[in-house]
């Protein structure tokens, strides 16, 4: 039997029926450079979003740590320190995803997908 032709399955009642395969991949399952273009710019995406969103909360710590220090020179240094960490890598974060949009930019990649997770669905 070639599979060009179909191949033979139990039916209904037990009557056999012949399956005729698929004629080419359905778009929906097709794979290819597209699909690793896709997984790299969404890691990508929720690696930014992650990043700015744990800065944002250490920033937000070390403001409550400096109004919580009450004048106490060590919690107040540690405050600073903390933001100071933050504030710098919120900076690495947004400088690395501009650096890789720069890079894409020069590789010719499509940039479509970074920031834009919805675009991933269609």
């Amino acid at each position: 039997m070639k599979l060009s032709q179909g191949f033979t399955i139990p039916g209904p009642q037990g009557i056999p029926e012949t399956v005729a395969p698929p004629s080419s991949i359905p778009t929906a399952l097709q794979g290819g450079a597209s699909t690793g273009m896709k997984l790299l710019s969404l890691g990508i995406t929720y690696f930014t979003i992650a990043g700015v969103m744990i800065a944002l909360i250490v920033v937000v710590i070390s403001g409550i740590q400096m109004i919580t220090s009450q004048g106490d020179s060590f919690k107040l240094a540690s405050a600073k320190k903390r933001l100071m960490f933050g504030i710098l890598g919120l900076v690495l974060v947004v400088g690395a995803f501009f650096i890789v949009r720069i890079v894409f930019t020069i590789l010719r990649l499509p940039q479509d997908y970074l920031f834009n997770p919805s675009a991933l669905l269609n």
